[in-house]
């Protein structure tokens, strides 16, 4: 799967993925095309902002690891993020 876009577009793939009720997401790979204003997130990973670099890190299978968690909301429509 690929976001491509900027921060709040890869949290909206993220939370698509954690809501999706899969089990074990740790099987699910997402890759991130940032070309969205600030691209902190990407930025300080190191994810490229070239087409190309974004092309060969996927080729190359480039990955890691990324801790996700959540917050609850009680008595709200959105109760869990």
């Amino acid at each position: 799967m690929i976001a491509a876009g900027g921060d709040g577009s890869v949290n909206d793939v993220l939370n698509g993925v954690m809501n999706a009720g899969l089990g074990d997401t740790r099987e699910v790979t997402i890759a991130v095309a940032p070309t969205g204003t600030g691209n902190d997130w990407a930025r300080s990973l190191g994810i490229g902002r070239r087409p190309a670099e974004v092309a060969a890190a996927v080729a190359a299978g480039r990955t890691m690891l990324h801790d996700v968690g959540t917050a609850d909301y009680p008595g709200s429509a959105e109760r869990r993020r």
